[in-house]
């Protein structure tokens, strides 16, 4: 039976930053008003982006976005929804943290937009996005990426990323160049972890916490490698993901944004991996 310490492996981390990708020549435009999926009555009637082009680097820009979205079931009351904001590139892909813009037809915390006008049969919103300041090229392409919703009444939207190009929902901006990547510290096992795990017959799962911060573009992604006896390695997936109400989460911990963040993550280690204590870990 192979025994597996405490805190048999060393620790290297890569992190993702929330990138920035580049340039394209983009126009904000009037929103068509037809051509979305629809469940249950709720529709995307309109989406409009005001500004194409901002200057972010003051740390202080804003885009303004406005969409209506419609409901056909009389008796809902309330409707709630997301508005994903997202980094794209020239050739099309999605480009590091997506950015929740969140509403609720009845004004409530923690959603951020109420409606400007109109009933829950037909309600207009408006928000201004507020862009980030630093990105990993001067000259960064945004657009909305994906829109959902549902309501009191059971009924759900969500359209999709390519059903979103007609309305044009795309703008441009200049950025400050993420000159650094993310930093950790705290990292040890988690509090609920025993103090020795066995591998002798399956692999086993250990339960990592670390303090994640970036002061720029904010952390979004990454992997927790632990370096063990005779060369052999383990990793686990680190990612924050945003719920629909608009908050943030990596692994169990939550977190307010994506520049000071908590984690938890496992890292699987497999059956037969050989044992032993491993060097302390430090902090960089």
């Amino acid at each position: 039976m192979v025994q597996v310490g405490k805190r048999p492996w060393g620790f290297r981390l890569f992190a993702a930053a929330v990138g920035g990708l580049l340039i394209g020549t983009l126009a904000a435009g009037p929103a068509p008003a037809e051509g979305n999926e629809q469940q249950a009555g709720l529709k995307l009637k309109a989406l409009a982006v005001e500004q194409s082009a901002v200057d972010a680097t003051s740390g202080n820009a804003t885009v303004t976005i406005d969409w209506t979205v419609t409901d056909g079931k009389a008796a809902a009351t309330n409707m709630f929804g997301a508005i994903t904001v997202q980094q794209v590139s020239t050739d099309g892909r999605l480009i590091g943290a997506p950015q929740a813009l969140t509403f609720s037809f009845q004004p409530q915390w923690p959603y951020q937009a109420n409606p400007v006008a109109g009933t829950i049969a037909s309600a207009d919103y408006s928000y201004a996005f507020p862009v980030p300041q630093y990105a990993a090229q001067s000259t960064a392409r945004w657009a909305v990426v994906k829109v959902t919703a549902k309501d009191d009444q059971g009924g759900t939207l969500s359209v999709e990323r390519q059903n979103l190009t007609k309305f044009h929902p795309t703008f441009t901006a200049t950025h400050l160049l993420d000159s650094t990547g993310p930093t950790y510290d705290g990292l040890a096992l988690a509090l609920d972890q025993p103090e020795y795990l066995y591998n002798a017959d399956a692999s086993v799962s250990a339960r990592y916490q670390l303090h994640i911060t970036d002061a720029e573009s904010g952390f979004f992604r990454g992997q927790l490698v632990l370096s063990g006896p005779q060369g052999r390695t383990a990793s686990g997936s680190i990612r924050l993901v945003q719920d629909t109400d608009g908050t943030l989460a990596c692994g169990d911990d939550f977190a307010f944004d994506s520049h000071d963040v908590f984690c938890t993550v496992d890292v699987t280690i497999p059956a037969g991996a050989p044992p032993g204590h491993g060097p302390s870990l430090a902090s960089r």
